[in-house]
């Protein structure tokens, strides 16, 4: 297809009143000029990874426009496929069974006058490798240029979805001088519930224990797009008095998704908690579901209803009694019983077919009154972007004591809020 419009200038923005979500920045959709590279299937929303086609050499450059002036952080990954013979046809990564990838395969990465060359060498292969990269100003600049010995797609190198997440815009933080309140917390992993403390091992979202946190959360709390503070935490846990206001709470971590809560109010003379729940950047083609809520309801439980690959074969409910489907292909990560969650749900892999996700307050027997008052939130990961609701802007639908929250179509990847006439209820 031919490259969108070139984005017209966008005058500089100081200051927003609402604090702006990180970003997904699909690649391709902000491309003004490209030449043999494209998405994996741009038909397909969770395929979105970014690499050279059936050729030998190709780039794809573009802009992306941020909604206010200030300091921004990019983060992202690249990889390449790994060969193992005993692959499944359709894998593509970490492993594949096409051939042996090249190790001389390269990309030349741009961004904002900063270039780097990365070789899909043996340390790249089946492998992610995390990028950093601080943005200064409302202009992100990119281009991928992109060399290979063979013009076979599947053996590739690929540039996976970024995520842009604002640090501070360029005003001074606010004096503010209420009364003040407790505001303590812990940063967990989505995926094993275990806290982030340096040095400690936890889950990648695919293997337990395979990574070493390296350092503490960055946990900054906004009003609008201005940095109010940031959070000082020790071993994964914080505990400060803060001004009271209304905040927004936001948190970086290397390799992780950003954290975002915009319900991060501080009221004086009483406690808040905040559990931080960092979500590990997803390989290609997979998803994860996470759950939050406050201190009560004590327990509210995931229910993911999974079509069979075989459209005659019956569905299969993923939940804390039947904690995985198709051989662990989706699978419940953590059942969380003592509020607050997270709880979380992986799905390695899809099947066309309906895909439904709903909320239980567990115990309630029907009566969805203390549910309604739950704070709960879910939010979808996907490769090429992180979709939302919560339940006190009536997002989804609440039918007895459960939450209706998204169906998502297993064939087209399509996802929609659910609604009496799109959700079936039990």
């Amino acid at each position: 297809p031919p490259p969108p419009p070139e984005p017209a200038p966008v005058d500089t923005v100081a200051y927003v009143p609402e604090t702006p979500r990180p970003m997904s920045v699909l690649w391709w959709d902000h491309h003004t000029a490209q030449q043999n590279v494209r998405p994996e299937d741009p038909s397909t929303a969770l395929a979105s990874e970014t690499k050279l086609d059936n050729a030998l050499e190709g780039y794809i450059e573009g802009t992306v426009h941020l909604p206010v002036d200030g300091r921004w952080l990019l983060q992202y990954y690249i990889g390449g496929p790994a060969f193992d013979r005993n692959a499944p046809d359709s894998s593509k990564f970490p492993t594949e069974s096409v051939g042996e990838p090249d190790a001389m395969d390269s990309m030349t990465i741009e961004i904002n006058g900063e270039t780097a060359v990365h070789h899909n060498n043996a340390d790249l292969q089946g492998h992610k490798k995390f990028i950093s990269q601080t943005i200064e100003g409302q202009t992100v600049r990119f281009k991928f240029s992109f060399t290979s010995a063979h013009p076979l797609r599947r053996l590739h190198p690929f540039v996976a979805t970024g995520q842009l997440t604002l640090l501070r815009d360029r005003n001074p933080a606010p004096q503010i001088s209420t009364p003040t309140g407790e505001f303590k917390g812990v940063a967990v992993n989505t995926c094993d519930g275990k806290a982030l403390r340096p040095r400690a091992k936890v889950s990648n979202g695919y293997t337990k224990n395979i990574w070493r946190v390296q350092q503490e959360a960055n946990l900054m709390i906004f009003q609008g797009s201005t940095l109010v503070m940031t959070v000082p935490l020790d071993k994964g846990k914080f505990k400060l008095q803060v001004p009271a206001g209304r905040y927004t709470c936001v948190a970086t971590m290397p390799q992780y998704y950003s954290f975002y809560d915009d319900d991060c109010d501080i009221t004086a003379a009483k406690k808040k908690f905040l559990r931080v729940a960092m979500s590990p950047m997803l390989n290609p083609g997979t998803a994860r579901i996470v759950l939050q809520w406050g201190a009560k309801p004590r327990d509210l439980d995931s229910y993911l209803l999974v079509p069979h690959k075989n459209p005659s074969a019956p569905e299969c409910e993923v939940q804390f009694r039947n904690k995985k489907c198709h051989s662990g292909v989706v699978r419940l990560d953590v059942d969380a019983v003592r509020g607050y969650g997270p709880e979380t749900i992986s799905l390695d892999d899809f099947h066309a077919g309906k895909y439904q996700f709903r909320v239980n307050h567990y115990g309630a027997r029907g009566n969805g009154a203390k549910l309604r008052l739950a704070h709960a939130t879910v939010a979808l990961y996907t490769e090429d972007s992180t979709k939302h609701w919560e339940l006190q802007k009536q997002q989804g639908f609440i039918d007895k004591d459960n939450w209706y929250v998204f169906v998502l179509d297993g064939a087209t990847k399509q996802i929609q809020t659910c609604t009496p006439q799109t959700c079936t209820t039990v």
